[in-house]
């Protein structure tokens, strides 16, 4: 016999919450999309570029502020600095004033990939940016900036 539903868990009625969570991640995807697409005309992968993209036009970050920085889980990055160093676009390097640090930094020949590719991806994503008003980017960002205070300043979740 199929496993039917406990009819008795009815599922709340949360109101505008599950709205805002499909367009949230249906823009997420589709913006997404757009960008990884073009990345890849770029002939890097989404992960490289976050990496190039972050560390562009910096004296380098230590690891822990690329992790911080950058869009990819710390498993991810460390698996991309091995490839990129492996391709001679990035190196590591000591702390000046701690041993300890490990400071990633664009090679010469990253930093020419970053200027071949991070201004042209900017401008590719601007053109989808400028169908909305000034008026309506502010109002994104500070919004998009209120919902990501609300998740990360909450230390722990409430029970449900």
């Amino acid at each position: 016999m199929p496993h039917r539903p406990d009819a008795s868990r009815d599922i709340p009625d949360d109101g505008p919450r599950l709205p805002v969570l499909r367009a949230l991640y249906r823009t997420f995807a589709a913006v997404d999309r757009v960008s990884a697409r073009h990345i890849d005309s770029l002939g890097l992968t989404q992960a490289r570029f976050d990496v190039i993209s972050t560390l562009g036009d910096t004296p380098g970050m230590t690891v822990k502020q690329l992790c911080d920085a950058a869009l990819i889980t710390k498993g991810t990055l460390l698996h991309v600095l091995g490839s990129l160093e492996a391709l001679e676009l990035v190196e590591r390097g000591k702390g000046e004033h701690d041993q300890r640090q490990t400071i990633v930094s664009l090679t010469p020949k990253g930093q020419a990939l970053y200027e071949e590719t991070f201004l042209p991806h900017v401008g590719y994503m601007r053109q989808f940016f400028e169908q909305l008003t000034p008026q309506e980017q502010a109002t994104l960002v500070f919004l998009l900036g209120r919902l990501e205070d609300v998740f990360t300043q909450s230390s722990k979740p409430a029970a449900p």
